[in-house]
């Protein structure tokens, strides 16, 4: 929003935000948002692990321990390297994220709706905890992968976007994972949900590739014309 200026966009999303915080503050106190603050996010910064939770922290905090499923009185506790790799894997797939959607200067209400949706998508990938129920939000980039699909796409993309689709939207993974014993094969099907949305990923960037290609081509002839 920031980076595009959409500053309606900013104040709205702002508003809402302050709202939302003064209601908590107003039913809960400030004491708990403050623990929160100082104690809890803290401790949840570099993800947490255990298979319901699905962000890119809890699979490679998963691959380090070799196993998905824990019972409370397991140490969750990594080293300060690991902590470290995780949050320069977050920050370099953000950036890269970044990068390639700022490649296009000028963004239409079209552009600016599929970055939108590949934002949500790319929150739910590098956010510390994030549980299944967060995944509503991979509705957006979901619809438009499929808006994009309409008349031209290939078999492929539309079985794999039928095959991310029930992978996102079903419990049939972690059905699976439950019955495996604790080890690396477990880990590696705690891995899914990731695959998926980075499969999803690249089919939204791969659609904002072909926008801004088609837009330079229909600019062209005006610009020769001219």
């Amino acid at each position: 929003m920031l980076l595009r200026r959409q500053w309606k966009w900013l104040l709205s999303y702002s508003a809402t935000l302050a709202i939302l915080l003064g209601a908590s503050v107003w039913r809960l106190g400030w004491q708990s948002h403050w623990t929160y603050v100082t104690q809890v996010f803290p401790l949840l910064s570099n993800g947490f692990e255990g298979y319901p939770l699905k962000s890119l922290s809890t699979v490679l905090r998963n691959l380090y321990l070799g196993r998905a499923i824990f019972q409370p009185s397991d140490s969750w506790q990594i080293p300060t390297s690991l902590g470290l790799l995780i949050s320069a894997a977050n920050l370099s797939l953000f950036a890269g994220v970044l990068f390639v959607l700022l490649k296009r200067k000028k963004a239409d209400e079209v552009v600016l709706s599929s970055e939108l949706a590949i934002g949500a998508l790319v929150s739910l990938i590098i956010s510390p905890v994030v549980w299944r129920h967060h995944y509503v939000l991979v509705l957006l980039p979901l619809i438009s992968a499929s808006l994009q699909s309409r008349g031209s796409a290939s078999n492929a993309r539309l079985g794999g976007l039928a095959l991310i689709t029930l992978t996102l939207g079903t419990p049939f993974s972690d059905l699976l994972l439950n019955h495996l014993h604790p080890g690396m094969l477990q880990v590696l099907l705690s891995a899914v949900f990731l695959v998926a949305s980075g499969w999803l990923l690249v089919f939204c960037v791969q659609d904002q590739r072909r926008e801004r290609q088609s837009a330079a081509k229909s600019f062209s002839p005006t610009v020769i014309a001219a």
